[in-house]
């Protein structure tokens, strides 16, 4: 074999990976490309149910208010009562949390 025939080899193996580099370079960015566009439409359809999802829950909690103040004037007595139990459960629950966490 002659050193000018495996140059010439050489050059061409040299072209062969340079063109199967390029091919798979193309490839990576095509598939790279179809992976960013199918997360952005992801994101997209993800954050537009969360935001129909937000409106639900404050229709909701808008509801459950009116409910509640209409329930405060109609009963206030029971009400005031109901309330002050609450509260009372609330801060007795504190104190036995608060003295457990002091003895440690």
């Amino acid at each position: 074999m002659t050193k000018h025939k495996s140059d010439k080899e050489l050059e061409k193996a040299k072209k062969e990976m340079q063109d199967s580099l390029a091919r798979v370079r193309d490839l990576i960015e095509a598939k790279s490309k179809d992976f960013s566009e199918g997360a952005k439409e992801k994101y997209e359809e993800f954050s537009e149910k969360a935001q129909e999802e937000i409106k639900r829950m404050k229709k909701e909690m808008n509801e459950a208010m009116e409910k509640a103040e209409e329930y405060v004037k109609d009963n206030p007595k029971k009400a005031t009562a109901i309330s002050a139990s609450v509260g009372l459960m609330v801060g007795a629950l504190g104190a036995l949390i608060w003295k457990a966490r002091k003895k440690k």
